[in-house]
């Protein structure tokens, strides 16, 4: 094709296969037909190469290979039916008088087009020698009208049986044009190639998908001759009608010029395997389609095919469709059937005048002018969609590819029915992954991530990555290398990275941590959380939380709205909210109450019990516990005025400790001040701390003037009890502690700081 400038018409054309839509009419007024349809329509003939009635005779009797070959002599033409006797007489072919036999480029590129008929049907096209080939190339010499044609396998050649009987042996020839020079152009995506694919399609039973046919002096145009919308070789390498038909742009500013298909076509696919069968032997291991590809294919890997023209059928395995070496925002959909904008240019990423000639002299194409280069390049500047390659790569119906990697644009990434993994790079991406359990990863940048029905991972690494799950869509997690609080209808949180905080949402979540220090908060709902190593944070809000540490993961806290007891590993409780009551386990635990009543059982291990605020109820346990001394906000009323109360149930002298650390005993003075114990006596002074020992409760309550039974509901054990009391502003007593089956408390059982 003549080099050319683009001028962006239509830049806004909507990505993707309209095959969707079959049944309605497109925006240009033309019909879309289903793939059915058109699958029949193109093998509307029934020519075939299949052993069946009407079709082509093969040259042996197996009917799963089809023989190929080449013509190299009239003397072969004579011996394959372009050479026939009527009447007395010899008569020839058009073909045997201008003949030329295929160079050794030709026979190398209409080798690989047979194979990508091959791949696709479970009939083999084989090379034999030419006197046994159902299928046989040869050039025309000179037919400057012509660009190519191809015969296609019928038992009927000719009308006259006699003359019928003698040339039958040309069905399935292929006849090249040397009068055309873009018949020699025969890398991936250049005319010639995509001549012997075409070709190649009709000698195996396929025809137009338009009721026309190239001769001189016929105007064949997509307005008129097109009878339906996806007549044009974005859906069929069998059609005369560029992709620019349709608006959809198959433009390579590496080389300027526009790019053909070095394939079948959706359709033809879809026609080609309701003639002959699929080939579910092709490409049936892991195949990497694009960029890293192991697919054994020119025209499938992209660093060697930059503006990649193709369709893939692959019959199993888990597959990848790779577009990671493009910069431009591309679509890469997954779908059966669909069609992907994969590759193009951006105005950083375009290639120079310079560039651009000599990659054109490396195909074999003369260099374009300074003004063309400009108008490319100016068309690109004007609009970036411009230097997009649009619905250029298709996957064929029936054909499954599970994974997608996109580049450093803006890409979508669809995923289909099955199981897909969407790794979409660089850039502000979208990524849909549709049913099946699906992993999906935005990369680098601001990415919205839907993943549709089943059960899918997410990752996340910005703020700005955003998911989207709807009810009743599977169980899904996010694995996040930020903070990150979960959206709506997402199940699971995993946290990677540094020492990050994890928050739940109204469903039944788990949460799981990383080696580092996690803020873990299930929200709403019956929540797991694990921290795993570091010193981890918990929040709990409700009994169906559960918290899980295993041995030697960190020092980790529980903050618990509700009553609450450690579960194994864990060492820290703080009761939030209206908690009541706080129960340690086997480890050395620290218990913090709030503003209210608590009552805080530390159990086994050396244990640390801070009441809080309110008049709190504190068991140590087994161990050598200590009990932390306050001045509350809130204080109850005694006979000696308002007191900060707390009551220690199991006090083992010796052993247990009171903890007066943390409050100055002399609030009147500068500094940080410590008690000085006096005994029994009374202690009037700033700074006096003393105990008095009564010999039942009912001789402590009515010193303190305090009903300890009506505390909460509760009293304590039967026995002695005694009270230490503090004072830091001189008068009456700030706090008392009250221990139960305690007496003769001195100095050695306090913390004086």
């Amino acid at each position: 094709m003549p080099s050319e400038i683009l001028t962006g018409t239509n830049p806004d054309q909507v990505d993707a296969s309209i095959d969707n839509l079959a049944g309605s009419i497109a925006g240009n007024g033309k019909p879309i037909w289903t793939p059915d349809q058109i699958s029949a329509y193109l093998n509307r003939t029934s020519a075939a190469f299949a052993g069946g009635p009407g079709d082509a005779p093969q040259s042996d009797s197996n009917l799963s290979v089809i023989n190929f070959g080449f013509h190299t002599s009239q003397a072969t033409l004579q011996a394959n039916g372009y050479v026939y006797a009527l009447n007395g007489g010899l008569f020839g072919l058009a073909e045997y008088f201008n003949f030329t036999p295929f160079t050794t480029a030709q026979r190398a590129a209409a080798r690989e087009a047979l194979q990508t008929w091959d791949d696709l049907i479970s009939v083999s096209l084989q090379e034999t020698g030419i006197n046994t080939a159902d299928i046989a190339f040869g050039n025309l010499t000179s037919a400057p009208t012509t660009q190519a044609y191809a015969y296609l396998p019928s038992a009927t050649v000719s009308s006259n049986a006699i003359v019928n009987a003698q040339v039958l042996d040309i069905t399935g020839d292929v006849w090249i044009s040397l009068s055309q020079g873009n018949n020699l152009q025969l890398d991936e995506g250049q005319y010639g190639m995509h001549t012997l694919v075409h070709e190649i399609g009709h000698t195996l039973g396929l025809s137009h998908p338009g009721n026309y046919n190239a001769a001189p002096g016929v105007s064949i145009t997509y307005p008129v001759n097109a009878e339906y919308y996806q007549d044009n070789r974005v859906y069929t390498t069998m059609s005369y009608f560029d992709a620019s038909a349709i608006g959809v742009r198959h433009f390579d500013f590496n080389i300027s010029t526009t790019v053909f298909s070095s394939t079948p076509q959706i359709h033809d696919v879809l026609a080609i395997q309701t003639i002959y069968g699929a080939d579910m032997t092709t490409r049936t291991g892991d195949t990497t389609y694009g960029f890293n590809s192991n697919a054994g294919r020119d025209s499938y890997d992209f660093t060697k095919t930059p503006a990649p023209i193709m369709t893939i059928w692959d019959a199993g395995g888990t597959d990848t469709l790779d577009a990671s070496g493009y910069a431009t925002s591309q679509i890469v959909d997954l779908r059966e059937g669909a069609l992907s904008s994969i590759g193009g240019v951006t105005i950083d990423t375009a290639p120079s005048f310079a560039q651009v000639n000599a990659n054109r002299a490396a195909v074999g194409l003369s260099a374009i002018s300074l003004a063309t280069y400009n108008g490319n390049m100016a068309a690109l500047a004007a609009n970036a969609v411009v230097g997009r390659l649009t619905d250029n790569v298709g996957i064929a119906y029936g054909a499954i590819i599970e994974n997608a990697v996109g580049g450093s644009g803006n890409d979508l990434l669809i995923g289909n029915n099955v199981d897909n993994i969407l790794r979409a790079n660089g850039g502000d991406d979208g990524l849909n992954g549709g049913a099946g359990n699906d992993t999906l990863d935005g990369g680098t940048g601001a990415d919205n991530m839907i993943g549709g029905t089943g059960n899918d991972l997410y990752y996340i690494d910005v703020t700005g990555d955003s998911v989207v799950e709807l009810a009743s869509e599977g169980t899904d997690t996010v694995s996040s290398g930020i903070s990150y609080t979960l959206g709506t209808n997402v199940e699971n949180l995993i946290l990677t990275g540094g020492a990050l905080d994890g928050t739940g949402n109204a469903l039944d979540n788990i949460v799981t941590g990383n080696g580092l220090g996690n803020h873990l908060d299930g929200g709403l709902g019956a929540d797991r959380m694990a921290g795993g190593l570091g010193n981890d944070f918990y929040v709990v809000d409700q009994s169906g939380d559960s918290v899980v540490e295993l041995a030697g993961e960190g020092n980790d806290t529980v903050s618990s709205g509700i009553s609450y007891a450690l579960g194994d590993n864990v060492e820290n409780l703080i009761l939030t909210g209206s908690a009541a009551n706080g129960t340690g386990n086997g480890l050395d635990n620290v218990l913090q109450g709030n503003g209210l009543a608590n009552h805080l059982d530390g159990g086994a291990g050396a244990d640390r019990l801070i009441g809080g605020d309110g008049t709190d109820w504190l068991t140590g346990g087994a161990g050598g516990d200590i009990f932390v001394a306050e001045i509350d906000a809130l204080k109850v009323d005694s006979k000696n005025g308002p007191l900060s109360l707390d009551l220690i149930l199991d006090f083992k002298k010796g052993e247990d400790k009171i903890d007066l650390s943390g409050i100055d005993a002399k609030s009147g003075v500068e500094g940080h001040q410590a008690f000085t114990f006096v005994g029994n006596a009374s202690g009037n002074n700033a700074g006096d701390l003393f105990a008095k020992t009564f010999g039942t409760i009912n001789a402590a309550e009515k010193s303190l003037g305090i009903d300890l039974h009506g505390l909460d509901g509760n009293t304590g054990p039967d026995g002695k009890v005694t009270i230490v009391f503090g004072n830091t502003d001189g008068g009456h007593p700030d706090f008392a502690m009250v221990l139960f089956n305690t007496e003769s408390i001195n100095t050695t059982d306090f913390i004086f700081g």
